[in-house]
């Protein structure tokens, strides 16, 4: 408890006080966030919201695919006719546009970390 206190009293004797939570984030908002311009930050964050939304939901509707073409086998061979376009055709473009919508915000936001 001693050195401690004998390390605070030191530390607000040459003025290296520890800061509060409060000027901390005072701090932060002055010198960091001033650099980047808020319009682009907020985009930035959409695009990496974005792209998680992405990444995670690709699983699911690759699962679905797989789902849809077992599905599909099966009645195929009770000899049932199977319209394969109309079974897995959706799965694959919904995969499609969120492999493109992915990568384009992984671009984007490679981007946006390297100019600001």
């Amino acid at each position: 408890a001693d050195v401690g206190t004998s390390r605070q009293t030191t530390a607000a004797a040459v003025g290296q006080e520890t800061p509060s939570i409060k000027e901390s984030l005072r701090l932060l908002r002055r010198e960091v966030l001033s650099l980047s311009p808020l319009g682009t930050l907020y985009i930035g964050m959409c695009l990496s919201v974005v792209l998680t939304a992405t990444n995670f939901s690709l699983p699911y509707f690759q699962g679905r695919l797989v789902d849809a073409a077992i599905l599909a086998h099966h009645e195929h061979k009770e000899g049932e006719p199977v319209d394969i376009v109309h079974a897995l055709g959706i799965y694959i473009l919904v995969i499609g546009i969120a492999t493109l919508v992915g990568y384009t915000c992984e671009v984007l936001v490679g981007i946006f970390f390297a100019v600001f």
